[in-house]
């Protein structure tokens, strides 16, 4: 299973430059997350899971 964490726009603009690529694109939701976090808390967690899935080398991540 391929596993994306990505902005908007850059996945916009991926499919923009290859609109073929739509067939192929895949994304998980790794964890729901209470709306009683604080948005720091809810960064953490979105950056312990970029480290864990290599995304920032790999993935799509503009941030």
């Amino acid at each position: 299973m391929l596993f994306i964490i990505a902005p908007y726009k850059l996945i916009k603009e991926e499919l923009c430059d290859q609109p073929e690529r739509y067939h192929k694109f895949q994304f998980s939701i790794l964890q729901i997350l209470p709306k009683t976090l604080s948005p720091d808390d809810v960064i953490k967690i979105e950056t312990l899971y970029k480290d864990k899935l290599l995304t920032k080398e790999f993935g799509m991540n503009g941030n």
